[in-house]
């Protein structure tokens, strides 16, 4: 047996005088339990191998996601610069759009000012047109005067021929008589001449009348068609100005996904930010996890498997020498620690030296495998800090997830205001498009209605220039009437002549007296008749007047026309330049929002990449072989277990047992004394700590700083957690006073679904509202989320326990077939090496708690790592 130890060979035979049956299940027991070890070294070995590969997975992963980042945050750049450049378009857009509304205001005031003008217009030419009717009766009334005194002068012509016949009848006697008749036939002559000179004046006062009407009709008519061409060229406007109307919604609805992009592209470069940051994190975790250097620590523990040679024959039907690394035990396989004792045992006190070096043999195993537990041990602690890494990437890649999720809905949602401002842009590019043609239609009406208004203009001079001539005529008119009339004077004294030289003459002179009455006759009716020739002259003058006053009116209006559709010129031109300039900043917009569609569906491109990158680095991180490595501890310490070979390890479990026992029974003393019902501690239904329920939590520390909505993380009660919480609080504080042996960190008591119900006084102080201090001193009433540390609170249910999910009512664990009642025999329990969400690490020795015989929760117990 000394040169199995010495050597460490476990296929050397036993001395000839030793039992070496014992000797044999003995050797058989050590070389199981090497086997057992390489068997795990093998399995850590393994899931090392794809823990490594995972990270090299994951470093390739964080350095597409610092990639993608670098990518997003420089197409989220040209996204904000033509944001920017939008912005600052719709603000040129507004004021634009703005002085295209003001220029189609005042183009529609020009324009009603020139409908205004042009009805006043046709007012004045409608007032020209009863004084002008006037002229031509007078003037018809006139030309049949002139008429009737030609035929007077004609009747003074005869009276002279008379008289002259009856003067050479008289001889000399009648010289007088041939004096008058003379007269007579000079008056005759000028009522001639100055009836013709009147008829004369009046053919031109006839034609003037005849000019002034048709140039006020086609003055009218032209206003006529003018008046048309602008109430289209006014309804063009009014139309056009609705537009400009809709254009200004258009630009308001532009502006406001404008401002939407401005605050969702801050929000995404925001979050462009926390990704790079989150990115960064999950970086230097992966980094962290990758600089664990497992792989030396596993080839140490296997070196000290390795020393140890054991026949194959001892594990399985194959013959010769391998080594412990080469083996696989099956559990059916194993030798179990009673082998070791009873090989002890048959050794005799006559055989004092086989005893001895039985012995010496089992403390050389004893002294490896604590060796080799210590290894294993040790790599347990690094995978733990492995895990706290792996927590780190957890946490980066959950956070860098949610905003890779969040910049991805911000990004849609910002692409389709930027389509949204797209389709306005192109919208409003139409509706200038029309309001320009709606313009050019209404300059063109404009246009045709200036030239109209010009001819009137020229009408209305040619017109006015008539009616003056017309003034000038009847000013003549009235001086040959004057000589008429005084014409009609002399043939009154003719006549008063006539009748006294007939007088004188007696009876010769009969004839003369005739003649004389038929002079005084003619120079009565002579007389008449001037006084209607005055009299129609008068009225024509004043109709005259009338006329010249409403055509200088007339000519007064069409300039207002022609100015004002001039000011309706100047509008419009400064509503196209307006248009023009307002469609060149509706094509930048629409550039812009091209642009930023294109760099957002870059965004979103980058965004899903990262998101599937993101879901296959989740799908590793989670995977089974962290479970596996977490696993490790405990299997170790399961095979050490055996023979006890790690002592104090055994002590801690029957210390935990002893405190699950007392933990046990104060259940059973509440529900004795029907605190709590049995349905009550098995009903597994939670209830956030919130609003008035926080002051129940009073009993247990300070709630003085916890806000209305409630604790973060947050904390929850159960119909029966109240009525034993403090007294096993008192358990767990007595526990960790009497556990000084084992260096105690945190004992904890907490259901199937990891409520942690009870914590030592010592770890529920009075909340702080910090995360960091409350995560580690008030841990006391949350539901655990991380899958190990439920692993832990689920030891002894078999795996259909890992089936059940969280915060499960106790009938699903039921339902999934978990062993819930208590077994005989060896309470279970789980060993894991374990880093808690604080970073220490620590042995968690986790041990189930039975209510009544039903599986309840479990006490976990944390100590130094270095306790074996």
């Amino acid at each position: 047996m000394r040169a199995v130890a010495d050597r460490r060979d476990l296929t050397l035979p036993p001395p000839p005088d030793s039992d070496a049956a014992s000797i044999a299940a003995a050797v058989a027991a050590f070389g199981a339990e090497f086997a057992d070890y390489a068997t795990l070294i093998g399995d850590a070995h393994e899931a090392v191998r794809r823990n490594a590969e995972l990270l090299a997975g994951m470093v390739a992963s964080s350095a597409r996601q610092d990639e993608l980042v670098r990518d997003t945050a420089s197409a989220v750049g040209d996204v904000s610069a033509e944001a920017s450049q939008m912005a600052a378009t719709v603000e040129l857009l507004r004021r634009l759009v703005g002085d295209a509304s003001s220029a189609g205001g005042d183009a529609a005031e020009a324009l009603a000012t020139v409908s205004n003008a042009l009805e006043s217009l046709q007012g004045g030419l409608a007032a020209a047109e009863d004084p002008l009717g006037r002229i031509g009766d007078s003037l018809k009334v006139l030309g049949d005067m002139l008429l009737a005194l030609s035929k007077l002068a004609d009747r003074a012509d005869l009276l002279a021929v008379n008289a002259a016949i009856e003067a050479a009848h008289v001889g000399d006697s009648g010289t007088r008589f041939a004096i008058v008749a003379s007269e007579v036939r000079a008056v005759s002559g000028s009522t001639r001449r100055a009836a013709a000179d009147v008829q004369r004046i009046a053919v031109d006062l006839r034609s003037a009348a005849g000019s002034v009407i048709a140039a006020t009709a086609a003055s009218a008519r032209e206003t006529d068609v003018t008046a048309g061409d602008v109430a289209r060229s006014r309804a063009s406007l009014t139309e056009a100005h609705r537009a400009v109307a809709e254009l200004e919604r258009t630009v308001a609805a532009i502006g406001s996904a404008s401002t939407e992009q401005s605050a969702a592209l801050g929000t995404v470069a925001g979050s462009v930010d926390e990704i790079a940051s989150h990115a960064a994190a999950a970086m230097r975790a992966t980094a962290d996890a990758g600089a664990l250097n497992l792989d030396a620590q596993l080839r140490s523990a296997a070196e000290g498997v390795r020393r140890w040679t054991v026949s194959a024959g001892a594990v399985s039907r194959s013959n010769g020498k391998r080594t412990i690394t080469d083996l696989a035990v099956s559990a059916a396989e194993r030798t179990t620690a009673d082998s070791v004792r009873f090989a002890a045992e048959r050794t005799t006190a006559d055989d004092s030296s086989s005893e001895a070096d039985l012995f010496a043999l089992r403390e050389a195993v004893d002294a490896d495998q604590r060796a080799i537990l210590a290894e294993l041990v040790q790599l347990a602690v690094s995978v733990a800090y492995n895990g706290v890494a792996w927590r780190a990437i957890e946490s980066a890649l959950a956070a860098l997830r949610s905003e890779v999720q969040q910049v991805r809905q911000t990004v849609a949602e910002s692409a389709v205001a930027a389509r949204s401002a797209n389709d306005a842009s192109s919208s409003m590019q139409t509706v200038v498009a029309s309001m320009k043609e709606r313009y050019d239609e209404a300059m063109s009406s404009l246009d045709r209605g200036l030239a109209a208004i010009a001819d009137v203009e020229a009408a209305v001079a040619d017109a006015d220039r008539r009616v003056a001539e017309m003034a000038s005529a009847v000013d003549r008119t009235n001086e040959i009437v004057t000589l008429i009339a005084a014409v009609s004077a002399d043939t009154t004294v003719l006549s008063l002549n006539a009748a006294i030289e007939s007088a004188r003459a007696g009876a010769t002179g009969r004839p003369f007296s005739i003649i004389a009455d038929e002079i005084r006759r003619l120079a009565s009716a002579t007389q008449d008749v001037t006084v209607g020739v005055s009299t129609v002259i008068a009225r024509v003058a004043g109709q005259s007047a009338l006329v010249r006053s409403a055509v200088a009116a007339v000519g007064e209006r069409a300039r207002t026309v022609t100015e004002a559709a001039r000011e309706v010129r100047t509008a419009v031109g400064t509503l196209r330049s307006a248009l023009e300039q307002t469609l060149r900043a509706a094509l930048d917009v629409s550039h812009a929002a091209e642009g930023q569609v294109r760099g957002l569906e870059s965004v979103l491109d980058n965004a899903t990449r990262s998101a599937s990158a993101l879901d296959a680095a989740h799908s590793s991180q989670t995977g089974d072989h962290r479970l596996e490595l977490y696993a490790l501890g405990d299997r170790a310490h399961r095979i050490a277990a055996r023979r006890g070979v790690a002592v104090q390890t055994a002590e801690v479990r029957r210390f935990v047992e002893g405190v699950a026992e007392r933990v046990e029974g104060v259940f059973d003393d509440a529900l004795a004394a029907r605190r709590i019902t049995s349905d009550a501690v098995f009903s597994f239904a939670y209830e956030e700590v919130r609003g008035g329920r926080i002051r129940e939590l009073n009993r247990l520390f300070d709630v003085g700083r916890v806000p209305p909505e409630g604790f973060d993380p947050p904390k929850y009660a159960t119909p029966w957690d109240a009525a034993v919480d403090e007294a096993i609080i008192a358990v767990l504080d007595d526990a960790f006073e009497r556990a000084a042996f084992a260096n105690p960190i945190v004992i904890s008591a907490s259901d199937l679904n990891g409520f942690m119900y009870a914590y030592p006084r010592r770890y529920i102080n009075a909340w702080t509202g910090v995360d960091a201090s409350d995560r580690a001193g008030n841990r006391v009433k949350r539901l655990i989320e991380e899958e190990h540390a439920l692993q832990l609170v689920r030891t002894g249910l078999g795996p259909a326990g890992g089936t059940v999910p969280r915060r499960a009512p106790y009938a699903a664990f039921e339902r999934a077939g978990c062993a819930l009642g208590r077994p005989p025999g060896e309470r279970p329990w789980q060993l894991s090496v374990y880093a808690r969400d604080v970073n220490d690490v620590l042995n968690d020795l986790a041990m189930p708690v039975f209510v009544r015989g039903r599986r309840h929760g479990v006490i976990r117990f944390g100590y130094d790592v270095r306790v074996l």
